[in-house]
């Protein structure tokens, strides 16, 4: 998701910032104008003010399997929204929380979904599950509905939203591919193939560029509306399991990465600019 705000992040220098006893093992991340927003592997959730980004401020932990995180400001407040199983592992759930942790509403069901995107500018959730499709839920909406199904794909998870565009990017878990599909869910179409087992999205739409993290440690860049297959970015560090990603104003590309427990701050070029442990 691309956020189309001014902001004073830490210097471009290399910083290696000390984390209190709360800190990342990210399998999701999102940055907002409230701050930097962490799910952890344990169900947890941390905070980070973008003033101050050198401690992880818990919110909540109230999952015992999650699988994703989105989060942007609407309506003037943070909301998060958690995509996990239920207590009993019975159901997939999307949770909403308040910036300070309440829960605000939640959704069941009986499928198993996977990714989660939010659209701030219409109050839209977006996720994937029941192998092939995406479904939307408005937040003021007491259930999901079917969407679009992705046609010729077996199993979807990462996603992110193109507000500007009117789009969605979809990858697929097992095959690599990735799709682009607009929010009416009339048209779908794939923009790369075989990038490895895709883990993570975002999209810059300043830039028109598409981001991908995959299983092997691999971080991907590309225009999805031209014919140039992905770039592989040489990061000047090794990733070892990237799991999310969100975009700094300016360029920047955050990664959550889940094997060193680390939220590292990557240039378009791959030099590391600053982490978070």
């Amino acid at each position: 998701m691309s956020f189309r705000w001014a902001v004073t992040i830490v210097p471009l220098a290399l910083l290696t910032l000390a984390i209190a006893a709360d800190r990342p093992s990210p399998v999701a991340l999102a940055l907002t104008p409230a701050g930097i927003v962490v799910l952890n592997s344990n169900g947890q959730i941390l905070r980070a003010d973008l003033q101050d980004p050198v401690v992880f401020h818990p919110i909540c932990r109230n999952y015992d399997v999650v699988f994703d995180m989105a989060a942007g400001v609407w309506n003037g407040q943070l909301s998060i929204f958690v995509v996990g199983l239920s207590d009993d592992r019975r159901a997939s759930r999307v949770i909403w929380y308040s910036g300070a942790g309440k829960v605000m509403k939640q959704w069941s069901a009986v499928i198993r979904l996977s990714g989660v995107a939010f659209d701030t500018s219409s109050g839209t959730i977006y996720v994937t599950g029941g192998n092939s499709s995406i479904y939307s839920i408005p937040v003021g909406a007491s259930a999901l509905n079917n969407l679009v199904s992705v046609a010729g794909t077996f199993r979807i998870g990462p996603i992110t939203i193109d507000s500007r565009h009117g789009r969605l990017f979809v990858a697929e878990i097992e095959n690599a591919g990735i799709y682009a599909i607009d929010l009416t869910g009339r048209n779908q179409r794939r923009v790369a193939r075989a990038l490895g087992a895709v883990s993570a999205l975002a999209y810059d739409s300043d830039r028109s560029t598409l981001y991908a993290a995959d299983s092997d440690g691999h971080l991907w860049m590309w225009n999805p509306d031209m014919p140039a297959q992905p770039t592989r970015i040489a990061v000047a560090v090794p990733l070892r399991e990237p799991l999310g990603l969100a975009l700094v104003p300016g360029g920047d590309l955050l990664v959550g990465d889940r094997g060193s427990g680390k939220v590292l701050r990557i240039s378009p070029a791959g030099h590391l600019v600053a982490q978070f442990q």
